[in-house]
């Protein structure tokens, strides 16, 4: 990847000029969220930086096991210890979001502080919400992009298993296991660089995709069985769960991870959609296959955004209603989905 049209070097200029250096990444953080940013911190742990990494929420249990991951601060339960991170920090790193909406409550904070802000990140049409961008909507994963600046920052040297295993979780996680977004030689050849850290790809995979709990099984099952609706004549399949059937099952965050993907087993499927019941809105996870663009529908529709193949948004409205207007919409598109 040519990285050439950034100023690459002013970022390792920064790091080496500040000492309090905070990482943070979006809401509800995924593998790749996770991954890129841990690579990231443990690298700046590597130069004897004061760096932390703040979650504006829980993160997934399944992801708790890479290098520092236990030192990240959850803002939903340390809020003070965080704004006085944020508060303190000299330079800032956005990682793998490209709104500060998704920031959620710790995005007022974050906005408002005075140290410089650098994003990385590969989602389309980011926010101006940074000092520098860094954005590369080619990229399969945010992770493999920190790996490209860590990189051409010179900071190569202080790579290590740990922090490839990292990497490689992001880009395992954002590829659905290197099944799309990793048409691109790039990829590939920075696959060959992590495994010569003698990254442990057996034992990876069984952390992210072999870890999960009973319940969370039984859920799977259950959202198959009972909660799956298709509609053929749009080739959509929906599946929407609300609070009491999440909590019948013990949901746990993380714990619906990749539902939303299931119904692409079946043939001729064009669109999926995972709907979950929160306390004040409804979460929407849109997947398509194909050239029928969901980052587009979430935008204009639910002020949402993402990727062509795999967005997410907010309703504000009951599920049963969220699901009827996500069909009425989806009707709109009719020709495109056939």
């Amino acid at each position: 990847m040519d990285l050439s049209k950034y100023p690459i070097k002013s970022i390792r200029d920064k790091i080496e000029k500040v000492n309090n250096i905070l990482i943070t990444t979006h809401f509800n953080p995924d593998g790749d969220a996770i991954g890129a940013s841990l690579a990231l911190l443990n690298v700046l742990k590597a130069l004897n930086k004061n760096v932390s990494m703040i979650s504006p929420n829980e993160l997934p249990f399944f992801l708790t096991w890479m290098k520092s991951a236990t030192e990240i601060i959850n803002y939903e339960q340390q809020p003070h210890i965080a704004n006085e991170k944020i508060e303190n920090a000299e330079l800032i790193f956005y990682i793998d979001f490209n709104s500060i909406d998704r920031l959620a409550k710790a995005g007022d904070s974050f906005h408002v502080s005075s140290a410089y802000k650098i994003l990385i990140d590969h989602h389309p049409d980011p926010e101006e919400f940074a000092d520098l961008i860094i954005s590369e909507t080619k990229i399969g994963s945010a992770a493999e992009l920190v790996y490209e600046v860590i990189k051409e920052i010179g900071f190569e040297e202080f790579l290590n298993k740990d922090i490839a295993e990292c990497i490689f979780t992001g880009i395992m996680t954002d590829t659905g296991n290197f099944s799309f977004s990793c048409a691109y030689p790039g990829v590939w050849e920075n696959m060959s660089e992590l495994i010569k850290f003698e990254i442990d790809r057996d034992f990876v995979f069984s952390q992210v995709y072999d870890n999960y709990s009973e319940s969370r099984m039984r859920l799977m099952g259950y959202c198959l069985n009972d909660k799956m609706r298709i509609i053929p004549e749009i080739n959509s399949a929906i599946i929407s769960l609300s609070i009491n059937e999440m909590e019948n099952f013990e949901y746990k965050p993380g714990d619906s991870e990749g539902f939303v993907n299931l119904p692409f087993s079946i043939s001729g499927l064009k669109f999926s959609a995972l709907l979950l019941e929160k306390e004040d809105h409804i979460k929407l996870s849109l997947r398509s296959k194909g050239k029928f663009d969901v980052n587009k529908l979430a935008r204009k529709h639910f002020k949402g955004g993402g990727h062509m193949n795999a967005a997410g948004c907010e309703a504000s409205m009951s599920l049963i209603e969220a699901e009827s207007l996500l069909i009425e919409i989806l009707r709109e598109y009719m020709t495109e989905l056939q």
